[in-house]
């Protein structure tokens, strides 16, 4: 299971965190780590608690029990919706967290996340990737150096998806952030991770802990090698017994 020495290096620290919602328990007992510059990604079956312990990594929820630290960390949260203001276009969206002398920062996200000539738009004018593209980059323009992610690309189309999937490795490449990714997808907590936690049915915990041997960056025609499916068909399996 994850090694929890706390070192300089961790830049997320979970302990023992447990849950309740009234009578009902949502998490058990869950401890983990993320390091610096990694990604962490977890899966588990629907209702087990994964939502409910980004929130507690994010400060956003106070647990029953135990404890979630991000240390000094900047923390940058995409949610599962990207909520762009509607009165704002998508360079306002874009620069809504950023720091005054940020704009050199918004411009290069802007350009890498293929939306540059879109700067003017409103957001009901953009596609589904690209509003979610304008969330990641409203996200990183703030500098943080760990982001929480809940299931950021579950409502797009695999196209999108894989697309998004690589330009997210790229900016996480160039900023050095790292990452802890909710997902329901195995394919995609293997091809973006360094590391995947399995969680149990409600109330969630860890059962296992798969580490990813490829290295970075990933390229594209790894998700068709026989060890990536493999590798899927081994976390499938840990999440499989755990449902």
């Amino acid at each position: 299971m994850t090694n929890l020495a706390i070192s300089r290096d961790v830049v997320l620290h979970a302990a023992n965190v447990s849950h309740r919602f009234g009578d009902t328990p949502a998490l058990d007992r869950v401890s983990l780590a993320v390091h610096r510059g990694e990604t962490v990604a977890v899966v588990g079956p629907s209702g087990c608690g994964k939502t409910t312990l980004l929130r507690a990594c994010a400060a956003l929820l106070a647990p029953t029990e135990g404890q979630a630290t991000a240390g000094d960390s900047r923390v940058g949260f995409v949610f599962q919706e990207p909520a762009l203001l509607a009165w704002r276009r998508v360079d306002a969206n874009a620069r809504l967290f950023a720091a005054d002398d940020d704009g050199v920062l918004v411009e290069r996200l802007l350009a890498t996340a293929g939306l540059a000539s879109e700067h003017r738009k409103w957001p009901h004018e953009l596609s589904g990737g690209m509003k979610m593209r304008l969330s990641l980059v409203r996200t990183l323009a703030a500098r943080p150096s760990l982001l929480l992610c809940d299931e950021p690309f579950g409502s797009l189309d695999q196209i999108t998806r894989h697309r998004l999937h690589d330009e997210f490795a790229a900016l996480q490449r160039e900023h050095g952030f790292a990452a802890l990714l909710v997902t329901h997808a195995v394919d995609e907590a293997v091809y973006l991770a360094d590391r995947v936690l399995v969680m149990s049915r409600a109330p969630g915990r860890i059962v296992a802990e798969v580490a990813v041997p490829f290295e970075h960056p990933r390229r594209a025609d790894l998700r068709w090698q026989p060890d990536f499916a493999a590798l899927c068909g081994r976390v499938a399996g840990a999440l499989a017994g755990s449902a």
